[in-house]
């Protein structure tokens, strides 16, 4: 008897949108933080770190949300220390700012395909935005 496999369907276009907004994110905060650890100033294995979960779409690509730190850092920070992370954000955004990313936190919601793409363009200006000053620097 013959076996029949399923075909793996492709990614879907909203998995490739989320893939490419994650991509152009990462090269913002990079941009952004001058590929330069936020708490040491080492400028190796550096990962974006979230303090609000990825998950939420809300705020997965929100810049307040978003900064470099070195790999270890982050992993010990975010998972072990995690009073001594909130208080690092806090430092850097401001209490204020830091309650409106609480309060956006709260709001699950899923994105529909129209409004990741208007979330890409966004980015992609913010990019365009961060190359030109980039290249005035120099």
């Amino acid at each position: 008897m013959k076996r029949t496999y399923l075909k793996r369907e492709s990614k879907s276009e909203r998995s490739k949108l989320i893939k490419k907004c994650d991509d152009i994110f990462r090269k913002i905060i990079r941009l952004r933080d001058n590929m330069t650890c936020q708490r040491t100033g080492k400028k190796d294995n550096l990962q974006v770190a979230h303090f609000f979960t990825r998950s939420i779409l809300s705020l997965r690509w929100d810049e307040e949300n978003a900064c470099l730190l070195q790999r270890g850092i982050h992993y010990y920070w975010a998972h072990v220390k995690h009073e001594e992370f909130r208080d690092f954000w806090i430092s850097r955004i401001g209490k204020e700012r830091f309650e409106m990313l609480k309060i956006k936190s709260r709001f699950i919601m899923t994105l529909p395909t129209y409004q990741l793409k208007n979330i890409k363009l966004a980015l992609e200006m913010r990019l365009k935005e961060l190359c030109k000053k980039e290249n005035e620097k120099l």
